[in-house]
């Protein structure tokens, strides 16, 4: 993927790592960066540095698709939009507010 190289499989010889596994993603091996190649550079690239001992730089493929979706989503959240202290309206929120037992506030 644009992301790195994703693993779907893993062999069962031993001596693999743990961290290993089908659903990671490698953006780096040998400190060589795989995150936007072209499929045919990704693999040149992967096959080029590929060796026993070779370092990885793993993430879990679904948490970054999780996180890139919630960063690209945050400037389109409307309840992000009201963050600005001049929008905020203190006589709405004071006659919508009740307070409870124990000095605990309740926005209605």
């Amino acid at each position: 993927t644009e992301l790195g190289y994703l693993v779907e499989a893993v062999g069962d010889e031993p001596g693999q790592e743990p961290q290993l596994k089908p659903g990671v993603l490698i953006l780096e091996i040998a400190a060589a960066p795989l995150v936007g190649l072209e499929p045919d550079d990704l693999d040149a690239a992967f096959g080029r540095h590929f060796a026993h001992g070779a370092g990885l730089l793993l993430v879990d493929a679904e948490e970054l698709r999780r996180a890139t979706i919630e960063r690209d989503s945050e400037g389109e959240c409307p309840c992000n939009e009201a963050d600005d202290a001049e929008e905020f309206d203190k006589e709405v929120l004071q006659a919508n507010t009740e307070i409870l037992e124990h000095g605990s506030v309740m926005n209605l």
